[in-house]
């Protein structure tokens, strides 16, 4: 018998999971419960713990955007489109990577470090954009040249905000899930 939780899934999602995929309902009833477990910790908490703890708010995102991967993984296997389940849950992963790493250590220096990345990665991203306009019409070179100044200026407001204390910097995905121990390995994710 199905959860609750995994029936509305699949109507929310217009989709069922396959039979012959055996572990699929306990895997999307588990995802399902740990999302619901982390949302109901968050609103439960005192608004002063939620001061005390400024990175839970970021936390609790990065956890959301974990969950919205491992949905349209299983959306995407559902429906037999397998590349892309891949690459949705390999993002799943990364996303909850980051979340164990930062929950391992010191949280605001973490979180810190993860923004920081998340900005130079961004700029490299806006550069490359501003690089290919010389492949486009004048007008359409215009329109993305107002997109890329709106997003430096996000960039900016973002960076000014992301120096941690201590000047600590995030290390690659592959460190950070050797770091969490073998429940991550390759080998751990294929049992």
């Amino acid at each position: 018998m199905h959860s609750e939780n995994v029936k509305v899934f699949e109507q929310y999602h217009l989709i069922t999971i396959p039979d012959v995929w055996d572990r699929g309902y306990t895997l999307v009833d588990s995802v399902l419960n740990a999302r619901d477990e982390s949302t109901s910790v968050l609103a439960s908490a005192s608004e002063e713990k939620l001061v005390a703890k400024p990175t839970i708010g970021i936390i609790e995102q990065l956890l959301d955007r974990a969950y919205e991967h491992v949905a349209a993984s299983v959306v995407c296997f559902a429906t037999k489109n397998g590349a892309t389940a891949e690459i949705a849950a390999r993002a799943a992963m990364e996303a909850s990577t980051n979340v164990r790493y930062i929950l391992a250590g010191d949280r605001n220096s973490r979180v810190l470090a993860w923004l920081r990345a998340f900005l130079v990665q961004d700029s490299k991203q806006i550069n490359n954009w501003e690089r290919a306009l010389s492949n486009h019409s004048a007008n359409e070179a215009e329109v993305h040249r107002e997109g890329i100044q709106r997003r430096r200026r996000v960039r900016e407001n973002g960076k000014n905000s992301s120096r941690g204390s201590n000047g600590s910097s995030r290390p690659s995905v592959c460190i950070r899930a050797t770091k969490l121990g073998p429940s991550l390995s390759r080998r751990a994710l294929r049992q």
